[in-house]
């Protein structure tokens, strides 16, 4: 399903807290890592005037041999059966990351966001924002921390995949399938409805819309328990689920915050006319407010192929 691991870094401990993850997938589904760094084509022009140029005639170079340094001691840091490579590479980050995943439709795009202090929710970095609406394959973003790489392994023990019955959303399933064989993780399935405004009816129709809120609920209980028999037939061994009345962007976040070490596995939607895949809002407000990682299926992937 994925035959290599994207991994932007840009030589600071925040990009390196996708290190630990990029390390245990690599090793577990046992595909090669390329690290990427890029190399600001602004900074160089302004660092390469002439009157500096003069005393230093291949600043390029200089700056890349600095960076490949860097990257050979991250490569150190992974066990020997993975295959390691790096690349140093001028231009923008996010074009650099894009481009290298168009051309090798396997990939798994591994990168951290970066918080901003000073605000209780953390926001996308610009990067890792303009690599999530632009990605054509899988993303799995992580949550930087001041800490960083400094913690040298993880411990993934739940996949949360919500699904809302379209057969879009499903395509996160084969993914989910695959971690939880591969790492025996337990893989929880939700489903979020939405109750009738009961409260704003009167009496009669009050008790209709309770009755129809009994209905939904047995429904999408029904419809997971159905997945969950697939899921079991596919060797997947530990399932749960949550049938949940609410909006299910808050759902979805309340169910990893009750799960640690938990990683949302998602499909987002794509929008018909547009060439380029947008984020549906669901999946774009659970990459702002988690705080688990979060592994993002584009919606034209085939997951036979991937």
């Amino acid at each position: 399903m994925y035959e290599k691991i994207l991994l932007p870094l840009d030589g600071s401990t925040l990009s390196e807290s996708a290190l630990p993850y990029a390390r245990l997938l690599a090793t577990a589904l046992q595909v090669p890592v390329e690290l990427l760094q890029a190399m600001d084509p602004d900074l160089l022009a302004v660092l390469g005037h002439p009157r500096y140029v003069e005393r230093e005639p291949s600043l390029e170079a200089i700056v890349k041999e600095r960076q490949l340094r860097y990257l050979t001691t991250v490569e150190r840091r992974f066990p020997a059966p993975v295959r390691i490579s790096g690349a140093v590479e001028v231009g923008s980050a996010e074009e650099l990351i894009l481009a290298k995943a168009r051309t090798a439709p396997n990939t798994l795009i591994v990168m951290a966001t970066h918080g901003h202090s000073g605000l209780k929710r953390w926001l996308l970095g610009s990067i890792a924002e303009k690599v999530l609406r632009g990605a054509t394959t899988p993303l799995l973003l992580i949550r930087a921390t001041a800490e960083g790489s400094k913690s040298e392994a993880v411990a993934l023990q739940t996949l949360i995949v919500p699904l809302d019955g379209s057969p879009l959303a499903e395509r996160a399933l084969p993914y989910a399938v695959m971690l939880a064989r591969t790492l025996e993780l337990v893989v929880v399935l939700v489903r979020a409805f939405s109750l009738p405004m009961s409260g704003y009816l009167a009496e009669e129709q009050a008790e209709k819309g309770h009755a129809r809120g009994d209905r939904m609920g047995k429904e999408a209980q029904e419809y997971l328990d159905e997945k969950t028999e697939q899921l079991r037939a596919q060797g997947v061994k530990k399932i749960a689920t949550a049938a949940v009345a609410g909006p299910a962007a808050d759902t979805i976040l309340n169910v990893a915050r009750e799960n640690p070490n938990s990683l949302v596995v998602m499909c987002t939607h794509g929008r018909s006319g547009v060439r380029r895949w947008v984020l549906g809002s669901v999946t774009e407000r659970i990459a702002h407010h988690s705080h688990e990682p979060l592994l993002i299926i584009q919606a034209a992937s085939d997951p036979a192929t991937s």
